[in-house]
């Protein structure tokens, strides 16, 4: 026979509460935006090898205390943004005048930065059936008028030419990502949702280099 219940054992029990579990897409992009927003300075410096084998050093500067102390900038519409990036292109600090190490230094070829510009356009143009969303609006027109990272225009320029151009490219797609500061998934388009992980993954991943096979 069962033993008998006390009248009181359901007392004790809590109500549960409903748990969210959201999508993994939604999650990485929130913490890439984290992550990005720690960013306030990215710089291309140094080039090495020649040819196909040519690769540029990706400094990413971050608001940790070890690292740069170049004042981070946001802005709500790409030509503030944009107009921004240039400036602090323009004022890049030599190495003499860094006190502080990169958070991250990578080492990456043209053809990546091709690549990276090649996605993001990619992805915000088939992000809408209709008109485009403030975001991915401002990311198309960046990619259509901004700086091209196309190796084939970046050939007739000397190697500190280059390593403007592509500052200043990688640079305003940053301000450009995280402009829209909100985390949160709801309502977010593919464009807002693909793009923060995808940018994160190129300024913080190595790649591995090219082998000789190659």
């Amino acid at each position: 026979m069962l033993p008998s219940l006390s009248s009181s054992w359901g007392a004790t029990l809590q109500p549960l509460a409903p748990v969210v579990v959201e999508p993994a897409s939604v999650s990485a992009r929130r913490s890439s935006l984290l992550e990005l927003k720690k960013v306030v300075a990215v710089h291309v410096t140094d080039r090495t090898g020649k040819g196909y084998k040519a690769r540029y050093a990706l400094e990413i500067f971050t608001d940790a205390p070890d690292s740069c102390v170049v004042p981070a900038t946001s802005s709500n519409r790409v030509q503030e943004a944009t107009a921004e990036s240039s400036r602090r292109s323009e004022e890049l600090p030599t190495s003499s005048d860094r006190p502080r190490r990169p958070a991250v230094r990578n080492g990456k070829s043209v053809g990546e930065f091709t690549d990276l510009r090649d996605q993001v356009y990619k992805i915000v143009h088939t992000a809408h059936r209709g008109d485009a969303c403030e975001f991915c609006a401002d990311l198309l027109n960046f990619i259509v008028f901004g700086p091209n990272p196309d190796s084939m225009t970046l050939r007739l320029l000397g190697q500190e030419r280059v390593a403007r151009r592509l500052s200043k490219f990688v640079t305003d797609l940053l301000a450009l990502t995280v402009q829209h500061s909100f985390t949160e998934g709801r309502g977010a388009c593919a464009g807002q949702t693909h793009i923060p992980p995808l940018v994160h993954k190129f300024l913080f991943e190595a790649t591995p280099e090219p082998s000789d096979a190659a």
